[in-house]
């Protein structure tokens, strides 16, 4: 498997110390010189951008120093990490684009990648970027997809990414949208779990008018950051799409130093829009959020919906942040009650939650639901009653309070039914754990699931954070409708990369949507057989930052 450049030793004999050779192999554009390494053996580095295909190549060796003397062809192989499977057209009908987020740690700093690939249908990955930002090192910004990036799917869905740049290759395993990166050897290495969201397909023109948001990350000290907000913007008009964003309003915090409603000043973006043959919907983008400058770049998906992810190097000024978001609807609350699932983390809790929003006038209602809550181990759940304002209808921020109800978090909530819209709404803790959330919505009424529901098929994707780092995991399981779930998954941790392994346990769901997943308790939403994601916390022993995990059809 290629991680990087190769070098081959070739044992043989007659070598001229001292010389220079020339070695040419059946894929390099170009002849590799390179100085033997002894009378007997000869040391040859092949670079990343000359590894275009995978198979077993022979090489002419030349000297150039003495005679031009041809020694006898060497075979070598080069095998890819992402081996076809047979369906590989199933990523390209799924969208002829993508976009990802994934976030994670290397060497032990917390990163975060965001990027775009075009599948072409047949293994290949037509082109592609990468951006990836990491406390302590520069960001790497704009870097080209290169040959021979591929990917694989096999009928269930699961498959391979591998994605070479000028610097290396990364390679990434996958089930349908939920995605991991997979190339720690060592366990010292990049460690990093998101998702795939179809974006614009090339050619395509498209449009941002901004919308609600949710940033999430680290600052420089290990203190977790959190924006939450709304932003408007004006396009400045002409084929690509270049504009300015005109105002918003924010809350932060950033390990506890909380700002509350925090006017965005104005910014800028620009981008790829209606061009073929390249990525498209990937721009740069700006905003100030208070505190916390956000300055990188942005991908555009298919139904309103975008990702951020800054660029700028952390300092003890900038944080590294991420996230989601899309749309906007002053109404969203107006005459309606609708239900929710709440998920959030920070730096050492995370929640699972179920809630209620009922209005009762335009910008106040009742609140009702129960949270689950893991700080550092510590497991317990609140119930909620009491009341939440709208305090800016424009933006849609609101505000809670009443029993269970200290240190809330703010909410700036779209509203609404429906899916595959990714957020209905976003969040931000006011204590020193700064978690940062998501509002899924759950249904209209009250909901009515039943175990029956819940037998399928489906993605898995977990972390658990101890205090040797983390150990990511991602793979497919079988959910019988009894209670039991069987599968295998991939996991990449400090003991470095293991393939198909067996993992089974115990679930309940109960008819509001709440339940567990051995170890710890899970939140869900039932559409169909085919859409009926569970949120949960994973509680394994030894979790000390426990996080938000996910299994989803």
């Amino acid at each position: 498997m290629n991680s990087g450049p190769v070098t081959v030793t070739i044992n043989g004999s007659g070598f001229a110390l001292g010389d220079k050779l020339r070695v040419t192999c059946g894929f390099a554009s170009d002849p590799t010189i390179t100085s033997q390494s002894t009378a007997t053996s000869l040391v040859v580095t092949i670079p990343n951008s000359d590894l275009q295909i995978e198979g077993t190549f022979g090489c002419q060796v030349q000297d150039v120093t003495s005679g031009n003397s041809t020694y006898p062809p060497v075979n070598f192989g080069v095998t890819t990490a992402c081996p076809t499977q047979g369906n590989e057209a199933a990523l390209a009908n799924g969208s002829p684009e993508w976009m990802f987020l994934v976030k994670g740690e290397n060497g032990g700093n917390a990163m975060a990648m965001a990027g775009i690939l075009a599948p072409d249908g047949h293994s290949g990955i037509t082109f592609g970027t990468e951006d990836i930002n990491q406390i302590g090192s520069a960001p790497d910004v704009n870097e080209a997809m290169i040959q021979p990036s591929s990917y694989s799917e096999d009928s269930s869905g699961r498959g391979c990414l591998e994605f070479h740049i000028a610097k290396g290759l990364k390679i990434f395993h996958f089930w349908r949208t939920q995605m991991m990166e997979f190339d720690d050897t060592t366990g010292n290495g990049q460690r990093a779990v998101g998702q795939m969201y179809p974006t614009l397909p090339a050619g395509t023109q498209g449009s941002f008018s901004g919308g609600i948001f949710g940033l999430e990350g680290w600052d420089i000290a290990g203190g977790h950051a959190a924006v939450a907000g709304n932003f408007a913007t004006q396009s400045a008009g002409g084929a690509t799409l270049d504009g300015k964003i005109t105002g918003g309003l924010c809350d932060t915090n950033d390990a506890g130093t909380v700002n509350s409603r925090v006017s965005i000043s104005p910014g800028a973006y620009s981008i790829v829009s209606g061009v073929t043959g390249q990525p498209n919907g990937r721009g740069v983008f700006s905003l100030g959020a208070g505190a916390i400058p956000v300055t990188g770049v942005i991908h555009l998906g298919n139904v309103g919906n975008f990702i951020i992810l800054s660029t700028t190097q952390t300092s003890a000024s900038v944080p590294l942040v991420s996230g989601v978001g899309g749309g906007s609807n002053p109404n969203f609350l107006t005459n309606t009650s609708y239900y929710y699932l709440l998920t959030s983390s920070g730096k050492d809790g995370a929640t699972v939650g179920l809630v209620n929003l009922a209005s009762s006038g335009a910008t106040a209602g009742a609140i009702t639901g129960t949270p689950w809550q893991d700080f550092s181990g510590t497991i317990g759940n609140t119930a909620l009653s009491g009341t939440y304002t709208i305090t800016d209808p424009s933006w849609g921020r609101v505000t809670f309070s009443g029993s269970g109800l200290s240190n809330a978090p703010v909410a700036y909530v779209e509203g609404g039914s429906g899916y595959p819209s990714p957020v209905r709404g976003v969040t931000v803790g006011t204590d020193s754990d700064a978690e940062s959330g998501t509002l899924f919505f759950q249904s209209v009424a009250a909901p009515n699931y039943t175990m029956a529901n819940y037998a399928f098929h489906a993605g898995y994707s977990d972390v658990q954070h101890t205090s040797s780092g983390i150990t990511t995991k991602i793979g497919v399981v079988t959910l019988d409708g009894n209670g039991g779930f069987t599968g295998t998954v991939d996991v990449s941790g400090p003991n470095g990369l293991s393939t198909n392994q067996s993992i089974s346990g115990a679930y309940l769901v109960n008819p509001d949507g709440s339940g567990d997943v051995a170890p710890g308790p899970l939140v869900t939403s039932y559409f169909s057989s085919t859409v009926a994601p569970i949120y949960f916390i994973d509680e394994s022993s030894g979790v000390v930052h426990p996080r938000v995990s996910k299994i989803a059809p």
